[in-house]
């Protein structure tokens, strides 16, 4: 997401993970500029899963800590796909966020 004056990009953009796994995310904000991202500086970013509340438990895929730290439930539905959020909480505009898609468990 872009806000005037700030990109955030939380890396890596997409995880494939399996039921039970944890994995940390990163998120950096850079000052946007008219020829390209300028230089990188601090926000203290709070982590979002999206939790669909009672009656939808199923579709929530898991938990993230205060570091970035997803971990996936070990009744996460394979196949099911969400997203990891990176936000100020100083400001509602400043955000970025990564795709998590839930492993069917095939090996090619």
């Amino acid at each position: 997401m872009v806000n005037p004056d700030t990109v955030v990009l939380v890396t890596p953009f997409y995880r494939d993970m399996e039921q039970g796994e944890t994995y940390q995310f990163t998120a950096t904000a850079y000052k946007n500029q008219r020829s390209g991202l300028g230089e990188t500086y601090p926000i203290d970013f709070e982590w979002l899963i999206p939790d669909y509340g009672p009656g939808f438990e199923m579709f929530n895929i898991g938990t993230v800590d205060s570091d970035g730290n997803v971990t996936i439930s070990n009744s996460a539905m394979m196949g099911m796909m969400s997203f990891v959020m990176a936000y100020d909480p100083n400001n509602e505009y400043v955000c970025g966020a990564a795709m998590i898609m839930i492993d069917i468990g095939f090996t090619w």
